[in-house]
């Protein structure tokens, strides 16, 4: 009987130390909350990690849009430049489409000695040798794509 009137206070139950089950650590039991994004109950640094990593994700995030914003002003202003240039029209910018998209899906070849080449394939962007004078391998070894023809 004196036990329990030495575990009973105004208040209620005297806190017990209790191990959190999301991170381990061990906290009275009257300072734990129930935490929606766990859906169990935390230990107080568990919310203040949970909201301190939140945070550090909107500021990156912020940075993020911030730059991107920053990036396609830049790209507007490129554009309004071109468009200021005389006898610039539609044509010149399908023109410049064009030929980015050419070279976006163009063989890239680089001689490393006579007989080698470093390729990389159109269909996959895997880069390997090649043999020049005993054409091998004749097909991409990542996705079996045929090889194009290269100068």
């Amino acid at each position: 009987m004196a036990d329990m009137k030495s575990m009973m206070t105004k208040t209620g139950i005297k806190d017990v130390a209790i191990k959190c089950r999301n991170c381990g650590r061990s906290a009275n039991a009257s300072e734990f909350v129930l935490d929606y994004k766990s859906k169990m109950m935390v230990c107080p640094l568990c919310i203040k990690e949970r909201n301190l990593r939140e945070n550090v994700y909107k500021e990156i995030n912020a940075k993020k849009q911030n730059f991107l914003m920053t990036k396609e002003a830049a790209r507007q202003k490129v554009d309004e430049t071109k468009k200021n240039i005389p006898g610039w029209d539609k044509d010149d910018e399908m023109l410049e489409k064009m030929y980015k998209f050419k070279m976006d899906n163009s063989v890239r070849v680089q001689r490393i000695d006579e007989q080698t080449v470093k390729y990389r394939c159109p269909s996959c962007s895997y880069v390997f040798k090649i043999n020049t004078v005993t054409k091998n391998p004749s097909k991409c070894q990542f996705c079996g794509a045929p090889i194009s023809k290269f100068r």
